[in-house]
């Protein structure tokens, strides 16, 4: 595996503007690639929703998860609730980010010229990689947010990039999570911002059931591949 790290600046204002032409150019085609991921949120807000809330309100006052007070207000249950809760949350963000891949592949494409288009969203040759990293990005930012947050955000910053390599260069699970950690860390500002952008659109994923999901993932993916462009060292084409 190759260092995936580029020399010079990473520029994020140009990356931004070219996130927002393309998104204007093929609202359509970003609105339908991002669907799929605006209705597993839908589903999830419908489907767990009420679960969340009868553990957000039991442990409301608790100092930790595992403190006798908590154990106290979730009631012999409390275990079952706390399983359930966990399990879905890791499901519906594996769910989440397998949607996800029409709309990074498009981007990733995009970056080389390539129109996109809805066919983008059909597997190819890497999704299996795809699929795998996804499985591991879900369950170390669960375990993460369990860890008071801060180690969840953690894996957002260094695996942001994981996708971007494994459908760009065809890289292994593994060497998608080595080459994304090491960019992170050779680029640790650009990547800051990077996170926030990525961070608002997990934001306003739960806001009036996601709808706004529909614009915001495309721009925030294809901000990270223009980031992801310039980190490589490779030129972004500029179709409108």
């Amino acid at each position: 595996m190759s260092d995936p790290t580029a020399v010079g600046q990473i520029k994020l204002r140009p990356a931004m503007a070219w996130a927002v032409v393309n998104l204007r150019a093929r609202l359509g085609t970003w609105i339908t690639l991002s669907s799929i991921v605006f209705a597993i949120g839908v589903v999830q807000v419908l489907g767990s929703g009420p679960l969340v809330r009868v553990f957000d309100k039991a442990v409301a006052n608790c100092s930790t998860i595992t403190s006798q007070s908590c154990a106290n207000a979730l009631g012999p249950s409390g275990g079952t609730v706390v399983a359930v809760t966990i399990a879905l949350s890791v499901i519906f963000m594996l769910l989440g980010a397998i949607a996800k891949y029409g709309v990074v592949r498009a981007a990733i494409g995009l970056t080389k010229g390539r129109i996109p288009k809805a066919s983008d969203m059909l597997p190819e040759q890497h999704f299996g990689a795809y699929v795998g990293f996804s499985i591991v990005f879900a369950i170390m930012t669960t375990i993460g947010i369990g860890l008071c947050i801060i180690p969840g955000l953690l894996v957002l910053f260094f695996l942001q990039l994981g996708p971007f390599y494994i459908l760009d260069r065809g890289y292994s699970v593994g060497d998608g999570i080595k080459a994304s950690i090491l960019a992170a860390r050779h680029n640790i500002m650009p990547m800051l911002g990077v996170s926030l952008v990525n961070l608002a659109v997990i934001f306003i994923s739960g806001i009036a059931f996601g709808i706004l999901t529909l614009i915001a993932l495309p721009f925030a993916v294809m901000f990270t591949a223009h980031v992801y462009r310039q980190i490589c060292g490779e030129s972004v084409n500029d179709l409108p």
